[in-house]
């Protein structure tokens, strides 16, 4: 003889009584929503059983994204002021974050991306210095937002724009 455990079945996690015994309620390939039965072999109502629900990649971190083996160890802008930085694909991530931080540790700019690469363009430099030290990081985010801790930090050199050094202004003259 079977009977229902319980009168509604709705998807989720459940606990009820039973003995301590783990049973998954649903798996993400199930096409069935039959509720669990109790049968005669089943434990007395006053056991606990607890149904478990199966595990969702999106309740966990990601883990940190590492870059592809073939990356120089140091990135530097092409004479259009652009640099293609990669990474390796990370399990369940839906989407990527590209920081340039200065040498202080601060972000300049941030790229979001769901590609495992990304060319870098616009980059900021200084007039004084031919290339700009920068540093280059990438989390990884879930689609529930959840972020991985940062990549390791990649140095980045911006070259300064066609080589040019904006003038200087030595005197202003103003004529009546």
């Amino acid at each position: 003889m079977k009977r229902k455990l319980f009168q509604s079945f709705s998807v989720g996690c459940l606990v009820g009584f039973g003995i301590s015994k783990i049973i998954p309620l649903m798996t993400p390939d199930s096409k069935s929503h039959t509720p669990p039965t109790v049968s005669e072999n089943s434990p007395s109502p006053n056991e606990k059983i607890i149904y478990q629900c199966p595990e969702d990649p999106a309740d966990k971190t990601p883990s940190t994204p590492e870059y592809v083996d073939n990356l120089p160890p140091v990135l530097q802008t092409n004479h259009e002021g652009e640099v293609r930085v990669a990474w390796k694909q990370v399990p369940h991530a839906e989407q990527y974050q590209v920081f340039i931080k200065d040498l202080s540790g601060k972000k300049v700019r941030t790229w979001k991306t769901s590609k495992t690469a990304l060319y870098l363009k616009e980059l900021p430099f200084q007039d004084s210095l031919e290339f700009t030290p920068y540093k280059v990081t990438v989390i990884a985010l879930n689609r529930k937002g959840l972020a991985s801790s940062e990549s390791a930090q990649h140095d980045l050199k911006v070259r300064r724009l066609n080589g040019v050094v904006a003038p200087s202004i030595r005197s202003i003259v103003i004529e009546d």
